[in-house]
């Protein structure tokens, strides 16, 4: 636009088109990040118009982008990691779905609580709709975070799985839907993370193996390469 209203306009000495576009390309930067060097300048009303356009847009944009970065990376979010898979495994006398999950975070989350809904496929009539329901935990929140937490849904009489075979798991197509939420005592602000497991991330008879252990100090030691792993047992 410069370069079509006139360089000469803008106090820009150039003959050849190139010098023109460059002197006139160097100039909107200066206006357009409201630097003014004062080696060139508009001269008229109409090329104080357009400079006066730049630099409003200019302003504008540079708080639009400052705004969006600051909200993209200050916004508190939850770090955990989750087991790769959840695991059926025997649970006083019966059996029980359980998975866990750790903070990555170096800071402390405080009541932190659980929410797991079942999904599933269920066949009415000729077609199958997805069906939820909430499932019953052993503990839905725990007052601090400092290691892991193991979640367990006992399969007993008031469990939506208790007369579902393990063929059924993968016939309807199962999928547990999971919401922690915390307090992060860093951000001081409620923060959450969802995780969800299918039919096919479902591991039988297992048991999880322990992520801690004391050390020569007496201190507890967690390992975080420990929480995916399981021991199979016998059936």
């Amino acid at each position: 636009i410069y370069v079509m209203v006139g360089v000469s306009k803008f106090n820009i000495e150039a003959y050849t088109l190139g010098q023109k576009y460059l002197e006139a390309f160097y100039f909107s930067v200066q206006t357009f990040t409201t630097v003014g060097y004062g080696g060139l300048m508009p001269l008229g009303n109409l090329p104080n118009i357009i400079a006066s356009i730049e630099m409003l847009i200019g302003i504008i944009s540079v708080a639009i982008v400052t705004g969006v970065t600051y909200g993209k990376f200050s916004r508190p979010r939850a770090n955990m990691v989750f087991s790769k898979n959840a695991l059926i495994a025997p649970y006083h006398g019966k059996q029980s779905i359980q998975f866990r999950f750790a903070n990555l975070r170096r800071s402390q989350l405080l009541e932190v609580k659980a929410k797991v809904i079942l999904s599933w496929e269920e066949k009415i009539g000729k077609k199958y709709h997805r069906q939820y329901q909430d499932l019953q935990l052993e503990r839905n929140d725990i007052m601090f975070f400092p290691m892991s937490w193991t979640i367990v849904h006992e399969i007993n009489e008031n469990s939506p799985l208790q007369h579902w075979r393990e063929e059924d798991y993968q016939d309807k197509h199962l999928e547990l839907l999971i919401l922690v939420s915390g307090y992060d005592d860093t951000f001081h602000q409620t923060v959450y993370q969802t995780h969800s497991y299918t039919s096919k991330e479902l591991i039988w008879n297992a048991k999880f193996h322990k992520p801690f252990y004391v050390d020569e100090n007496s201190q507890i030691v967690f390992d975080l390469r420990k929480i995916h792993r399981y021991d199979e047992l016998k059936v």
